[in-house]
Order: structure tokens, then sequence, then C-alpha cells
């Protein structure tokens, strides 16, 4: 557990899920008591992906989110990450809400082909 200056957010490694998904997606994850998220960092590219994100439905739409992203920005920059990419499934039932709450925190369309969009995130701070 670690304090970030937006609250208090787990790195979570021990539990058999995160264990699983890091052996067999490479991918770590952030959560905290409304939500999670989860991420790789893609060193080559420069980029920290975002595999899979919640909110639990009764807190949305208050700037959880927008703090776990925050946090996950700390993460990619320690990491020399430039963005934070997603994709957005179009099929998803809450791939508006989706898209429109990902457009309120800084990320940008960056490309939409077969029914998927690309979203990033440029941070500042890059060293």
């Amino acid at each position: 557990v670690s304090q970030s200056r937006y609250g208090w957010i787990m790195r979570i490694k021990d539990t058999l899920y995160s264990k699983y998904i890091k052996e067999r997606e490479g991918f770590d994850i952030l959560e905290n008591d409304l939500g999670f998220l989860i991420y790789k960092i893609k060193r080559e590219d420069k980029d920290c992906f975002i595999g899979h994100m919640y909110i639990e439905e009764s807190v949305r739409e208050r700037g959880n989110g927008k703090s776990l992203i925050q946090c996950l920005s700390e993460v990619a920059l320690e990491n020399e990450c430039e963005v934070i990419s997603a994709s957005i499934d179009l099929r998803d039932k809450n791939a508006s809400r989706t898209l429109q709450a990902s457009l309120r925190v800084g990320f940008e369309v960056f490309r939409a082909e077969c029914g998927v969009i690309l979203i990033i995130k440029r941070l500042k701070g890059v060293k």
C-alpha cells in the first residue's frame, strides 16, 4: 500500500489473481476501495497501456476514476513512459460512457478502426 497525493493506492502483487495476470499477461494492478485498473508498462514504446479499469458503480462520476488515472500517471512517469493508452471496444455496453469519461480526464482519440477506439493521454513531465 502506498499513498500518492491522490489517496491510498495498492499495487497488488500477492493475490492469486495478480500473480496470474502478471505471469500470463505481464500486467500489474492498482487498486483502492473504490476501483482498480490493470496496466502494462511497454518500455520499448514508452507507453503505459490500460488493459481494464473498473470503478464501483455507486461512486462513478465523482472523480474516482480520475484519481486512479492520476496515480497511474505517476507510475508511468517513474517508468519513463510518454503516454498512457487504452482501447475501447464499441461493442461494450458502456463504450460511450467510457469514452466520455476518458476525454474528461485528458485522453484523446488516437485512432479508430474495426470497432475499436485507441485513446492516449500524453504525459507532462517526461524525463
